[in-house]
Formats: structure tokens, C-alpha cells, sequence
């Protein structure tokens, strides 16, 4: 399995160089299908994808070499071809189930490992459980959304939609996180995470002699060793006074408060930007490295 993977990553790596050969009109209409079977791949099987992919590119290649567009070669309905080219690749309900599995243990780890910062950790399970489907629920929508906006450009007020329902969805999980509790809940002690703290330090060490870390997976392995650092610091006697100081800003605690959600805002407000600098980001990004939630779990 982890070699079919690393043939899928070739693939798409030699998709990214020989798309360059393409002209500017050839190079949107196949990207605009390319982003369409990629978006629409969750229950199928993403090697035979790339690879029917990889095949279209390099026919439309020899199309344009011999004066030939990419409408003419191909039709001028993108979206039918994707959709017959879809429906002849097999299910892969075992992969897909594998992936999704993943995901929750990844959303568990993003989610839990704050925890180990706070004087007292506590593990909701169920709370977790609950932000964890929502949050693979909503990679889902986000592809099917990019999907199905392959071939059209979205109005303004969808695209206003897009970010209000993203920017709800964030304020839900939010406030199931801070908010909910179950009673499916586990305390534990000081040592416990002083151990569990040390484990993954030591891990995340010696994680990278045997494990290329990715773009993607720089983020997450540099987040996680930063507050495994936290939470080991937070449990040394010497230091556990100090780490665990509360906050108190007098007649200015208000500004912590406020700092809390204009962060966040702040974080939409920058991806909006570089989505707009950068010429629709997201699609962009899914053309370069499609499924970035799929190829960061699957590499754990």
C-alpha cells in the first residue's frame, strides 16, 4: 500500500512539470477537469485517477503539438468527460474507510494535544469525537464545493456564502469545544503527562531520520513538537508555577478577550487575501497537491 501511494505522488509530480508544456487555453481547460475528478475522488481510487490523468495530459500534448485545441480534441463539455471518466474507475470503500479512520485519530491529536498545556488536563472523548466528524463532514463539503464550481465561475454572493458558512462552521466547532461536555470524560494526572509529553518529544525527534516530512507535514509536526514542548515545560516543578500563571490584565482583561476572536477573524481575513493575490488559492493548491487533509493522514 504505502508504495502504491508513493506512485500516486509521482504521478501527480510528473503531472505538475508536463502541464507546463501546455498553452495558456489548454493548460485552463485541463486544469478546470483536472480539479474536477480530483475533487470528486473520495470514494474512488485515487492511483487509477492520476493515472487517467496523467494519460489525458499527455494525449492533449501531442494534440497541441499537432495544431489541435483542447476543445476540439477533447469536446466542449469537460465536465461529461470527467463525470464518464468517474464512473468507470472502481470504488475503493476500503481506502476511504482507512482514511477517514485516520483523519479522526489526526482531528483527536489537532484537538487534544492543547490540552497537555492546561494545569489540569482533561480528555473529552465524546466532545472530540463529535468535532472530529464535523470537521471530515466539512473537507468533504470543501471538495465537493471545488468540485462543482470546476467549470463556472461562483457569483459574488456565493462566493460571500462560501466564506459565511465556513466562518459559522469555525464558530460551531469552536463552541462545541469550549462549550460541550459529555460524560465521557478522562483526567489525567501531572505524570501521566509529563510521560506522554517526554514520549512524543522523543518521537518527534527522531521522527525525521525516518520519515520525509512534506510541506503539509511541516506544519503539523512543527505545531504538535511546539506544544508537546508546552505541556512537557508545564509539568517540571521548576516551572509549573510560572507556565501556569494566570493572565491578569486589570482593567484591560477585556483586550484578552477581544484578542481571542479577532485572531481568528484576522486568519479568514488573510486567507481571503491570499486567495485573492494569489488567483483562487484553493483551486490552485488542489491542482498542485490535490486532497491535503487525504495525503497528511495518510502518511501518519
Amino acid at each position: 500500500m504505502k508504495q502504491r501511494k508513493q506512485e500516486t505522488k509521482r504521478l501527480i509530480d510528473e503531472n505538475n512539470q508536463l502541464r507546463k508544456q501546455l498553452n495558456a487555453e489548454n493548460r485552463h481547460y485541463y486544469e478546470d477537469l483536472l480539479v474536477y475528478m480530483r475533487a470528486h475522488t473520495l470514494l474512488r481510487d485515487d492511483f487509477i485517477v492520476e493515472q487517467n490523468l496523467l494519460a489525458i495530459l499527455q494525449d492533449l500534448i501531442d494534440a497541441q503539438q499537432s495544431g489541435m485545441n483542447a476543445q476540439t480534441y477533447f469536446g466542449k463539455d469537460p465536465e461529461r468527460t470527467g463525470s464518464e471518466m468517474l464512473k468507470a474507475i472502481p470504488r475503493n470503500i476500503a481506502d476511504f474507510a482507512w482514511f477517514n479512520l485516520k483523519l479522526i485519530l489526526m482531528m483527536f491529536m489537532i484537538f487534544w494535544l492543547p490540552q497537555l498545556t492546561r494545569p489540569v488536563t482533561k480528555f473529552d472523548v465524546g466532545n472530540l469525537l463529535i468535532v472530529a466528524i464535523i470537521s471530515i463532514v466539512a473537507v468533504w463539503g470543501v471538495e465537493w464545493i471545488i468540485g462543482s464550481y470546476a467549470f463556472i465561475h461562483p457569483t459574488r454572493m456565493q462566493t460571500v456564502a462560501f466564506y459565511a458558512g465556513g466562518g459559522l462552521l469555525f464558530v460551531v466547532i469552536i463552541g462545541l469545544l469550549a462549550f460541550f461536555k459529555s460524560s465521557w470524560e478522562i483526567t489525567l494526572s501531572s505524570s501521566t503527562v509529563l510521560v506522554i509529553t517526554s514520549l512524543g518529544l522523543l518521537v518527534g525527534i527522531v521522527l525525521p531520520f525516518f520519515h520525509r516530512l512534506t510541506g503539509q507535514d511541516r506544519i503539523l509536526y512543527f505545531w504538535s513538537m511546539f506544544i508537546l514542548l508546552l505541556g512537557f515545560l508545564s509539568r517540571l516543578p521548576f516551572l509549573q508555577r510560572f507556565m501556569h500563571a494566570k493572565i491578569d490584565l486589570g482593567a484591560w482583561q477585556w483586550l484578552l478577550y477581544v484578542g481571542m476572536v479577532v485572531v481568528p477573524v484576522l486568519f479568514v481575513l488573510t486567507v481571503w487575501w491570499i486567495r485573492r493575490r494569489k488567483n483562487d488559492f484553493f483551486i490552485n493548491f488542489i491542482r498542485v497537491d490535490p486532497h491535503f487533509s487525504i495525503n497528511s493522514a495518510q502518511n501518519m
